[in-house]
């Protein structure tokens, strides 16, 4: 037995779309992975941040940063609504909607 073999294998779930992502992928408990066609954003990337049409992109971050996924949550758990993805950037750590990221 190779330790490939004892590690969990990933588990994909199809959500409501959200930004277009409507699907997670997840090893074990965690979630590391958003898809939608032709895009996602994975756990431990960094990545790029963008406004929107008033120039907002949310807690204090601004269009350009450079920003670290370090999370994701389920839509709607939790109280989430549609910020499920959880970014570094610096000292700021902060859930915001897939459609901040580029």
């Amino acid at each position: 037995m190779t330790i490939e073999s004892e590690l969990p294998k990933p588990s994909e779930e199809k959500i409501t779309s959200i930004f277009g992502y409507d699907t997670l992928i997840s090893v074990g408990d965690q979630i590391v992975e958003i898809k939608g066609r032709d895009k996602s954003i994975k756990l431990g990337e960094v990545r790029r941040l963008i406004d929107d049409e008033n120039g907002y992109v949310g807690e204090g971050l601004k269009n350009g940063d450079l920003a670290e996924i370090i999370g994701f949550e389920r839509p709607f758990d939790n109280n989430r609504s549609d910020r499920i993805v959880n970014v570094r950037v610096g000292e700021i750590e902060a859930w915001l909607k897939p459609s901040r990221i580029m």
